[in-house]
């Protein structure tokens, strides 16, 4: 059946590398995720450091030197629970908006650097505030711009399909100046996870109305996740996967649609 679920998700985002190699690192991924992350959390300095490889920190301790915080931008998306662990090995103060603490419900924890926050169905005022005071003491929030909790956020077309995205991530940078940087953790096939902090978001100097930078900010999230998609469909989580086909399509497909949502201006 995840076989199955996998190769329908290939298909709708027209996957054209190697089927048989993307569906066996999917079943890989959803299989072996949560060993792996309770694995690393109980593992040694030494032992982490093996197995886990970062690149971009330098971006991220930029953005921290300019004095107004990094929201650290995640998605649903291969090994992205592990980044509150690396965040936290790496001596980071982190406060991160997830549906429950992964770590301490398996035994495992995290450092008192780490705050991880629930998150229910009614997301989310006060988490929200208190993301706000975070970065306005020059430390790190990190959440995911695909979730479906809340109300809040922008109508966009996602690879064929409509849906909500959350808008809560560009909200709070353009409200404290935040640095926005995505980030992806990827399963590699040699059993090491690669994390990789983007390029910094830097909305156009012609994007000026708050709500349009906003709506550019969810843009660009969005046109950087169907990328992700297509590239690694196996990558996606399997509950995401299933998300996806419950969404309604629209007429048709429209490689980077998100993005003709834009504010328009000359770059």
């Amino acid at each position: 059946r995840r076989a199955r679920l996998i190769r329908r998700v290939m298909e709708a985002v027209g996957f054209q590398g190697d089927a048989g190699k993307e569906v066996r690192q999917g079943l890989r991924l959803n299989v072996a995720k949560r060993w792996r992350l309770m694995s690393l959390a109980r593992s040694s300095a030494d032992e982490f450091n093996r197995w886990i490889v970062v690149e971009g920190r330098k971006r991220l301790d930029d953005a921290l030197a300019y004095g107004k915080g990094a929201i650290i931008l995640n998605s649903h998306f291969d090994m992205a629970r592990c980044m509150t662990l690396v965040l936290d090995r790496m001596g980071y103060d982190v406060y991160s908006l997830e549906a429950y603490d992964l770590f301490r419900v398996h035994g495992a924890s995290t450092s008192d650097r780490v705050k991880v926050q629930g998150i229910s169905g009614s997301f989310f005022l006060k988490q929200l505030y208190l993301a706000r005071q975070t970065l306005t003491s020059g430390k790190c929030v990190h959440l995911t711009g695909d979730g479906y909790m809340g109300t809040r956020g922008r109508d966009m077309t996602f690879l064929g399909r409509t849906r909500r995205f959350p808008s809560s991530y560009a909200e709070l940078s353009v409200a404290t100046g935040a640095v926005l940087i995505p980030v992806t953790a990827r399963l590699l096939s040699s059993g090491k996870i690669k994390i990789e902090l983007m390029a910094p978001w830097i909305h156009p100097s012609c994007v000026t109305e708050r709500q349009d930078i906003v709506h550019w900010y969810v843009g660009r999230y969005v046109q950087t996740l169907e990328d992700l998609w297509r590239e690694h469909p196996g990558s996606v989580s399997l509950l995401a996967m299933q998300q996806y086909f419950d969404l309604p399509p629209v007429d048709r497909v429209e490689k980077g649609a998100a993005t003709q949502r834009r504010p328009h201006c000359v770059l």
